[in-house]
């Protein structure tokens, strides 16, 4: 969906002024999910490791049983994690793409989250973004360098 949407956006750039700031929204929105599930995750695998810990020693045949189960979780659990990491890096690009094509509405979005009392991780995503856009801009210009 997110590949998608930056075809879309380079197909549709002339009117991706207009919708800029819902764009923008939606990606930071996405990008904040996903976060969010990583640091449950991180959260969750800490747990899990006080518990084994807390349990070393404790009935050897029944803890097998559980670290096997916990083991088939935990791989689980690392594709899940491995998927929003790639769903953050796709969703930057992607506001990257909405920030240099729509303009002023995606920008000002940027700067509330920025500026407002958002979550540190997102503010730090903002400026992700912002350097994603720099490099895809370089990159384009190199490119027309090369070509003339």
């Amino acid at each position: 969906a997110l590949t998608g949407l930056c075809s879309l956006m380079m197909g549709a750039h002339p009117v991706m002024r207009h919708h800029g700031g819902k764009v923008m929204s939606e990606l930071l929105s996405c990008v904040g999910r996903a976060d969010r599930d990583l640091e449950i995750h991180n959260r969750m695998k800490a747990r899990l490791r006080q518990v084994r810990n807390d349990n070393s020693g404790k009935d050897q045949d029944r803890m097998n049983n559980t670290a096997s189960d916990g083991e088939r979780q935990e791989s689980f659990n690392n594709v899940e994690m491995c998927a929003a990491k790639l769903v953050i890096s796709t969703a930057i690009h992607a506001a990257s793409v909405a920030l240099i094509l729509c303009g002023d509405k995606s920008e000002k979005i940027l700067r509330t989250v920025e500026e407002g009392t958002y979550k540190e991780h997102l503010v730090k995503r903002c400026g992700n973004i912002r350097s994603a856009a720099t490099l895809v801009m370089k990159h384009e210009v190199e490119k027309d360098e090369n070509t003339i």
